[in-house]
């Protein structure tokens, strides 16, 4: 039930001396968690110094007019439920809950902190979410809110969920979901410090399917400040806040699942073929190695293009693993062709995007190159070589075809050498061929897959001769499965 959550700020609030746990992970550093299943009061909190002690956090307006604090159990799930209780058309009561770091935290420029929580709205009023960061190098802070109520729609009598933009009940509303729903919070903020803040909310129902975006332009501004070159964050604050403006107004709701945490902004941190590189081999995979795990429904979401044209997705497969995204193609790159791989529309297991390019450029094409490479099995068939043979007793028939790429006379050697499991040449053959200008010529030589080289490899070698042993293009391995 733990969620990792974002840490923000609000200095209007009360500053509380909350706990939190320092868990980092791989790119992550959990700030603050509470699930609340781990309280050891179950019911109405009377004294508010016990609430704080128990949950971790600062209430104001505590007991004031009916506001109340408590923890229930449904299904053997303990949340809480906060309630604030008006007292007059005029008059508006609160109660607040704050949860906020005691202690400087340094985030690192950009990297991005996180809130989440699930809530859900149970009586018809309104309930604010705020949450803010101070830096410690101003006197000030940047303060969000936003702002949900719930109440019946005239004509149809529905009870409906609205976001509010201001902090007025005139303010323009946004109908987000039916009422009496589990939803989700994600706030994700940038934390540029010489580029300021972005902060987007996503609000999901309890099936997990995204309701509403909220953006930097719908965001409430109560405070900002100019950052500056700030290196630190003093205090971060996440504030739930209960409101009611008349009696018949009484609301509460419910929350479960809070986590405050940073991650890195997703990132790439390397690739092969690096970024720029020249001269790369036309075999090659391509593998790209972010700083956070990456989604992997999101993986097709990348494309490529060559020499400026888009890669058909059917010409390669992308697979990712962990933090590695490897895309292979079907055949050989093109020489001399300058591929550019586009990550947009990638995520990280946070949801994060990243606007990336990785370029290369292939090799230009050698003298003279293996341009196709079959096989003949014992039974006659013929099919083209890729990933290897089957060490079956048989003896299988290469037939490879040599292209001169130059408009002189070349002479070229293939070399076929065998390895068993453990890497010990066990066989080995060669054939000589002159290849005129421009000609395309098919060579052929013996592979013997006997049962013992299971686990072992086929090296396909194209030098010049034997004599100077200059290789025109990569040596090609192609590996012995077990049958």
């Amino acid at each position: 039930m733990v969620k990792k959550f974002l840490c923000l700020a609000i200095t209007f609030l009360l500053i509380m001396g909350g706990t939190f746990s320092a868990a980092a992970t791989s790119g992550s550093e959990i700030l603050f968690e509470q699930d609340f299943d781990d309280v050891a009061t179950t019911g109405l909190y009377t004294e508010q110094a016990t609430a704080e002690a128990e949950l971790g956090v600062t209430f104001s307006g505590f007991g004031e007019n009916g506001n109340a604090a408590e923890i229930v159990s449904v299904e053997g799930n303990k949340m809480l439920r906060l309630k604030g209780d008006g007292q007059g058309a005029t008059s508006a009561h609160q109660l607040v809950m704050l949860t906020t770091l005691s202690t400087t935290k340094y985030v690192p420029d950009n990297d991005r902190l996180f809130v989440e929580f699930d809530f859900k709205v149970t009586s018809l009023n309104s309930m604010y979410f705020m949450f803010g960061i101070t830096p410690t190098t101003i006197a000030g802070s940047d303060i969000y809110a936003f702002h949900v109520y719930g109440e019946t729609t005239t004509g149809d009598g529905t009870n409906k969920l609205y976001l509010r933009r201001g902090t007025t009940r005139n303010s323009t509303n946004t109908t987000i979901d039916t009422y009496n729903t589990w939803l989700k919070a994600k706030i994700i903020t940038d934390f540029d410090l010489d580029g300021g803040k972005k902060v987007t909310t996503y609000l999901y129902n309890e099936n997990g399917i995204e309701i509403y975006t909220i953006t930097d332009d719908f965001w409430t501004a109560k405070d900002t400040v100019d950052n500056g070159n700030a290196t630190e964050v003093q205090k971060i604050y996440f504030s739930p806040w209960v409101q009611s403006y008349a009696s018949d107004y009484a609301s509460e709701f419910y929350l479960d699942n809070i986590s405050i945490y940073t991650i890195d902004k997703f990132a790439v941190t390397s690739s092969a073929p690096a970024d720029n590189a020249v001269n790369v081999y036309p075999e090659s995979d391509i593998k790209i190695t972010m700083n956070n795990d990456v989604d992997a429904t999101t993986k097709d979401n990348l494309s490529i293009t060559s020499g400026g044209a888009v890669v058909s997705a059917d010409a390669y497969t992308v697979s990712v693993s962990g933090k590695t995204i490897t895309i292979t193609f079907n055949e050989d790159m093109t020489f001399g062709a300058e591929y550019v791989v586009d990550l947009a529309g990638v995520k990280d297991t946070f949801g994060q995007d990243i606007v990336k390019t990785v370029s290369f450029t292939v090799e230009n094409a050698p003298d003279v190159e293996i341009s196709s490479k079959t096989i003949c099995s014992n039974g006659g068939g013929t099919f083209a070589l890729t990933g290897g043979i089957t060490a079956d007793n048989s003896v299988y028939g290469l037939m490879v075809t040599l292209k001169n790429n130059t408009i002189e006379t070349k002479t070229a050697t293939l070399i076929t050498a065998t390895y068993d499991g453990l890497g010990k040449l066990v066989d080995s053959a060669f054939v000589s061929e002159s290849l005129e200008a421009s000609e395309e010529q098919e060579i052929g030589s013996g592979i013997k897959a006997a049962s013992s080289y299971a686990g072992g490899k086929v090296k396909l070698f194209l030098w010049e001769n034997m004599t100077n042993l200059r290789p025109y293009q990569k040596d090609i391995s192609l590996n012995i499965a077990a049958e």
